[in-house]
């Protein structure tokens, strides 16, 4: 299996049940504040605002208006890669899939 390349953040959801196999890319999940992940989207802001990830798949089922709207922006002003998803693991792991086709270009 070849080494993961890209560094990938998935925000939403039950980080315990989120995809996080995805080829060439190490993907870390964080939860939603409603399941567990108090303190979660200040960390994941500051995980883009430092340069630590490639890409970012925001699960917007399962976050707030405000936080993915803060997400984006970060995303933005960093010039990363940022897709919301909707729907279950199986639609997010497909967007993970897509942000590495994206990156490795």
């Amino acid at each position: 299996m070849p080494r993961p390349t890209f560094r990938l953040l998935l925000v939403g959801g039950q980080s315990h049940r989120s995809p996080t196999l995805c080829p060439l890319a190490l993907v870390e999940s964080i939860a939603s504040s409603r399941h567990g992940g108090n303190g979660a989207i200040r960390r994941a802001l500051a995980k883009i605002q430092a340069g630590g990830v490639d890409g970012v798949v925001i699960r917007s089922d399962f976050i707030g208006h405000s936080a993915c709207n803060s997400l984006r922006k970060a995303c933005k002003k960093c010039g990363l890669i940022v897709t919301l998803v909707s729907g279950g693991r199986t639609r997010a792991q497909w967007a993970l899939e897509g942000v590495v086709r994206r990156l490795d270009g």
